[in-house]
């Protein structure tokens, strides 16, 4: 069957239609998609599910077929992407009317008529007409697309921050929250905890580090993710928590991490000698134990490492800091975060991190009387608007 090409919907009306579908996609992005995804990523995920693309012709392969005397010849043309666009009227008018064809699977296909000298003629002129519509189309959808894509990121971001706004109305509520049912955790709670191997023959040479049970590295990592997610939330809403304190802020830590690990991450948890901020516990061990606070210099860097050292246990070898920094200059902040780390006693070298984030950082420590034990720290850092004391950024930092 002949028909006209582009010669169906307005592209216009088309794009605006799948725009309204994806606005109101971002509108409804789950809670728990934050904690796995940053706002950029949500955003290429929506767009990649209703963009639309000019289809890619491969004009150097088109193919005459001869139907015979009463059918003519006919030209095949054939292309890769969405066929769909050929069907829709970019904004582009010419005089002589639409092309015609038909679209069939991965082709256009337009009847030539009887064969004759002028047939090739027909075919360059048919193509000719056709590159200028999807040259049309194009420039229309390379327009609309970086619109489109604007859209969902004020919509996607404007969800966050009425997730936020929510979860902190909740967090003033004195009454318990009951954990929720229906979000899933992103990894099944079976064993999380790697068991010692087993005991060596008598006579074998010692290992190097004693090795014991600990927090498997794909979920240290996932955990450190949730909370790397959590924290770039209040940077992206700096007036939000321009006034909380570290109790509030780490409470928002703590609800990410319950999303995934329902009931399992405790805040102010008493372990040996002192209080953790963060505890993830499972089948009575603690697999993770973090330590939030506001950066105040150097110093306090090396008062949050003998800290953690001074609650923690042997058993426990996988901890992580996360430094709230208000200060102007975070960069410095960073460097001499580094430079406390790496001049502590217990210092024993650097872990590489995958993807290398400017703001974090992973050290290898001995533990304090046991220069075999090894424990890793994990120190986070985030920019925020507000320090502990007033003043606080104009104390010296040497």
């Amino acid at each position: 069957m002949v028909q006209d090409v582009f010669d169906g919907h307005e592209l216009r009306a088309v794009c605006a239609s799948q725009m309204e579908k994806a606005v109101m996609e971002a509108q409804a992005v789950p809670e728990g998609t934050f904690a796995t995804m940053s706002i950029e990523q949500i955003v290429e995920e929506i767009l990649e599910h209703y963009d639309l693309v000019t289809p890619e012709v491969a004009w150097e392969r088109r193919e005459l077929s001869d139907a015979g005397p009463d059918g003519g010849v006919r030209l095949h043309v054939p292309f890769s992407g969405d066929g769909r666009i050929f069907e829709f009227q970019p904004n582009l008018y010419m005089g002589s009317g639409w092309p015609t064809g038909s679209v069939r699977s991965n082709e256009v296909l337009i009847v030539l008529g009887r064969a004759d000298a002028g047939i090739e003629r027909s075919a360059d002129e048919w193509e000719s007409r056709v590159r200028k519509y999807l040259d049309a189309a194009k420039h229309d959808l390379d327009i609309w697309r970086d619109q489109l894509r604007d859209r969902i990121r004020n919509e996607t971001a404007r969800r966050a921050e009425q997730i936020e706004r929510h979860q902190a109305a909740l967090r003033q509520v004195k009454i318990p929250i009951r954990a929720r049912s229906d979000a899933p955790p992103v990894f099944s709670q079976q064993p999380i905890v790697r068991r010692p191997a087993a005991a060596r023959a008598r006579g074998s040479a010692a290992p190097s580090a004693v090795e014991e049970a600990a927090l498997s590295d794909e979920y240290y990592e996932h955990i450190l993710f949730v909370i790397r997610a959590a924290g770039k939330a209040m940077e992206r809403s700096p007036a939000t928590y321009a006034r909380w304190g570290e109790e509030d802020r780490r409470q928002v830590l703590i609800l990410m991490l319950n999303t995934h690990y329902e009931g399992q991450a405790m805040a102010e948890a008493f372990n040996a000698d002192g209080d953790t901020d963060i505890l993830i516990r499972v089948q009575d061990k603690n697999v993770f134990i973090g330590e939030c606070k506001f950066y105040e210099g150097p110093q306090s860097v090396i008062d949050t490492v003998d800290q953690l050292f001074g609650y923690t246990t042997w058993r426990d070898v996988k901890l992580a800091i996360i430094f709230f920094v208000s200060r102007r200059d975070f960069t410095q902040a960073i460097e001499r975060t580094r430079s406390a780390v790496s001049g502590h006693a217990q210092f024993r070298g650097w872990i590489p991190i995958s993807n290398e984030p400017e703001t974090e950082l992973r050290a290898r420590m001995a533990w304090p009387g046991d220069d075999r034990r090894l424990v890793t720290i994990h120190v986070s850092m985030f920019l925020t608007p507000q320090s502990p004391e007033p003043g606080a950024d104009d104390e010296a930092e040497s």
